[in-house]
């Protein structure tokens, strides 16, 4: 993406973050980058994304927190900041 503040997720091979899973929109959600801090959003996708279990409205961002639980319609993932990340890898856990 030519936008470096943007990272796109979705079920087409023009996202950055391809999920292959039928329960993934074509474009599913975004994810950016302000002041250091990441946010997500749904597109208004079809069958939604989940923030630890709960539904995030279409079109809203939302700050997201180290290790959260996201949902991309029925696809798990954890979202890790780069800290984060670091920490999980040094503890080899």
């Amino acid at each position: 993406t030519p936008f470096t503040d943007l990272i796109t997720l979705g079920r087409t091979l023009a996202n950055d973050i391809v999920v292959l899973d039928t329960s993934v929109s074509r474009f599913q959600a975004f994810f950016r980058q302000r002041d250091g801090k990441w946010y997500i959003c749904d597109a208004g996708s079809r069958n939604g994304t989940r923030i630890s279990g709960k539904k995030l409205p279409p079109r809203t961002e939302l700050l997201l927190e180290d290790r959260a639980l996201i949902e991309f319609g029925s696809v798990p993932m954890n979202f890790y900041t780069a800290n984060g990340l670091y920490d999980l890898l040094s503890r080899g856990s």
